[in-house]
Order: C-alpha cells, then sequence, then structure tokens
C-alpha cells in the first residue's frame, strides 16, 4: 500500500510538471503571437503612412501644377494686354498729333485762301477735326487706366524712372511740337511701364511716338513753306490738292486701326472714317472745280488775245 502511493506521488508529481511546462510554452507561445501581431500591426501602419504621404505629394503636385498653369495663364493675358494697350496708345498718339497738324494748316489756309469755298472747306476740317481731337485726348488716359488695372503689382521704381525719362524728353522737345502730342508720347511710355511691360519697351514706345511726331511735324512744315510760295488760286489749288493726299493717308490708317483694333480706338476710328470720307471727296470735287475754272479762264484769255492785238 505504501509502495503505491508512493509511484501515486511520483506520477501527479510528474503530470503537474508536465501541466506546468505545457503552460509556459502556451504563454510563450501567446507572447510570440502578440507580439507578431504587434509588428504586422506596426508594419501595416506604416506601409498605410506611406501611402497617405504618397498620396498627398501626389495631391500637392497636382494642386502646385495646376496653380503653376493659372499663373502662367494669367501672366500671358498681363502681357497680352500691356502690349494691346500700348499699341492703342501709339496708335491713338499718331492719330491725335496728325489731327492737329492738320487743324494748323486749315487755320492757316482760312486766312490766305482766295476762293469762299475753300475758306469755307477750311473752317469746316478746322472744326471737325478738333471734335476728332477732344475724341482721342481722353482715349489716352482710358487706355492708361486699363493697362493699369491688367497689372495689379506695379514696380515700385517704375515711376520714378518714367519722371526721369519725362524731364528728358521736355527738354529736347523739338520747337513747334504739339504739348497734346508730347502728353500722349509720355502716357504711352508709363502705360507700358504699369502695366507690366519692361524698361526697354517702354523705352522703345517713347522713341517710336517721338520719331513720329516729329515726322509729322516736319510734313507740316513742309506744307507750310509749299503754301507760303503760292498766291492766289495757286495758294487755294494747293492747299486742295495737300488735303487730298493727307485724307488718303488718314483714311486708309482708320480703316487699318478699324480692322485690326479693338475697343475704344476701333470705335473711334469707325465714328470718324465716314468724316474723313466727305472731306476727301470734298477737296477733290473743289479741285476740280478750280482746275476747270484755270481751264475757262484760260481759253477766255486766248480767245481774246488776238482782239487785243487788233
Amino acid at each position: 500500500m505504501g509502495a503505491w502511493r508512493t509511484r501515486f506521488g511520483i506520477m501527479a508529481a510528474g503530470l503537474c510538471c508536465m501541466l506546468a511546462v505545457y503552460s509556459v510554452a502556451q504563454q510563450i507561445e501567446t507572447r510570440e503571437d502578440a507580439s507578431d501581431r504587434a509588428e504586422s500591426s506596426q508594419f501595416d501602419r506604416a506601409q498605410t503612412q506611406q501611402a497617405d504621404r504618397s498620396a498627398t505629394q501626389d495631391v500637392d503636385r497636382f494642386e502646385s501644377g495646376q496653380a503653376t498653369s493659372r499663373l502662367s495663364q494669367r501672366d500671358a493675358q498681363v502681357r497680352a494686354g500691356s502690349q494691346d494697350a500700348a499699341v492703342q496708345l501709339f496708335l491713338a498718339n499718331c492719330l491725335l498729333a496728325k489731327n492737329e497738324a492738320e487743324i494748323e494748316i486749315s487755320e492757316f489756309a482760312q486766312q490766305r485762301a482766295q476762293n469762299p469755298q475753300v475758306k469755307q472747306f477750311a473752317q469746316q476740317l478746322v472744326q471737325e477735326h478738333r471734335q476728332l481731337v477732344q475724341q482721342l485726348q481722353p482715349l489716352a488716359q482710358a487706355q492708361r487706366g486699363a493697362a493699369t488695372r491688367t497689372n495689379a503689382a506695379q514696380s515700385p521704381g517704375a515711376s520714378g524712372q518714367f519722371d526721369a525719362q519725362r524731364q528728358t524728353s521736355d527738354t529736347t522737345r523739338p520747337p513747334g511740337s504739339s504739348g497734346a502730342a508730347q502728353s500722349g508720347a509720355r502716357t504711352a511710355t508709363n502705360a507700358v511701364i504699369q502695366a507690366g511691360g519692361s524698361e526697354e519697351s517702354s523705352a522703345a514706345i517713347q522713341q517710336l511716338v517721338q520719331i513720329d511726331r516729329r515726322i509729322t511735324e516736319r510734313h507740316k512744315e513742309a506744307v507750310r513753306e509749299e503754301l507760303q510760295q503760292k498766291q492766289a488760286a495757286e495758294f487755294d489749288k494747293c492747299y486742295l490738292g495737300a488735303q487730298v493726299a493727307v485724307h488718303m493717308h488718314m483714311l486708309a490708317a482708320l480703316e487699318t486701326i478699324e480692322q485690326q483694333q479693338q475697343g475704344q480706338l476701333a470705335q473711334v476710328a469707325r465714328q470718324a472714317r465716314p468724316k474723313v470720307q466727305q472731306h476727301l471727296d470734298h477737296a477733290k470735287q473743289l479741285l476740280e472745280q478750280l482746275e476747270q475754272g484755270s481751264q475757262r479762264d484760260g481759253a477766255q484769255a486766248e480767245r481774246q488775245q488776238p482782239r487785243t492785238q487788233r
């Protein structure tokens, strides 16, 4: 009986040891599984974060690309707007100078013309070209404002440089040049600078305006010099011949501006073109009448010459 109890105790002790070992093994396996799951979860989180970062970077790159594209489009629009404003200002200044020259020549013709119809025609030209000048002067200021609005970011040093250029141009202004034309030259330059144009482009616009103004002034002086050498009917015919040439050129300029430009300048050109056509037709008609009158006078003089000799 005692031996059996001994063996039973030994067996029970062995069974307890086996259970203890199994329990320890289970705990170790459980910890390893938990560790594996933790590592797997951490790995999954890392993968998810990496994917999120990649997606965010893709979105940022896409949005950055869109923003860059929008900026490029806006810059292109600003440049196009500034160029268009500069061109319109230059053309408005050219038309302004030519119309002012036309007014001066016609005022001179009012004093020297012999034929009453020619005097009346010269007076009509003065009045109607003054109306066109009044339309062109505010147009330059309006285009300058439009050019300024196309670019909100203005160069802080542009105004100072423009003032220096304006002072230089004023001191070198040729005698007899038009004050309104000078103002148009400065306005064109200022508009180019304020609208985002470069200093070189603004200087080029100013130079073109000055060159065109001097050409107009020289042409006016040449016409006046030619008229001063004429008397009576010859003066009238010379004046009308000059008006035919000037109005043919002006009509071509207005037609081209109307076709190539838009906005207020094109509208002014469209409104002025019928008047210029009327002036051209009237000048041709008067010139033809004077030439026919000269031919009649010549024929009558030839018929009277034999009687005088007899």
